[in-house]
């Protein structure tokens, strides 16, 4: 994984590498250690991304499939999976319900989203509760990746 790899480059020099993966993303020039961060972000395609994200959390409930052997009776068909068509929400099947907060305030948890996930995830606009155009999220996430150093 691109983690590791960065892992073993950073010990190779002496660098220390602190990673976030899933949550809030971190602006680039928002540290004051800025000087001496060297920024990464690995982006994956996003239609890609998206039909796996189905695949994996959308047709079924994600807590049903791993512990589905302790649930007599319940098996994965096609029965009982949820339509593609429905996962047209923020967070999937629905809105996402912005629960997840730092000290902050309200954040952006990219395992739960399922529409405009990356424009959500970079522009920090993502809550529908605050109806943020997309257009308006895209110019904001566009400006902050835009200033990461390397885009893989």
């Amino acid at each position: 994984s691109m983690h590791k790899y960065l892992g073993k480059v950073a010990k190779q020099y002496g660098l220390e590498l602190k990673a976030r993966e899933w949550g809030e993303m971190e602006e680039p020039s928002t540290n004051a250690e800025d000087g001496a961060t060297f920024y990464v972000t690995h982006l994956r395609e996003p239609v890609d991304r998206a039909i796996s994200h189905f695949k994996y959390q959308g047709r079924w409930n994600c807590h049903d499939l791993v512990f589905h052997q302790n649930n007599k009776g319940w098996e994965p068909t096609i029965e009982n999976a949820k339509n593609l068509e429905t996962w047209n929400q923020t967070g999937g099947h629905k809105p996402i319900q912005c629960k997840h907060k730092r000290s902050k305030g309200t954040y952006f948890f990219l395992s739960t989203c399922a529409v405009n996930c990356y424009t959500q995830w970079f522009s920090g606009l993502s809550c529908p509760n605050w109806k943020v155009p997309v257009d308006q999220q895209y110019q904001v996430a566009k400006s902050r990746v835009l200033k990461y150093n390397l885009i893989v």
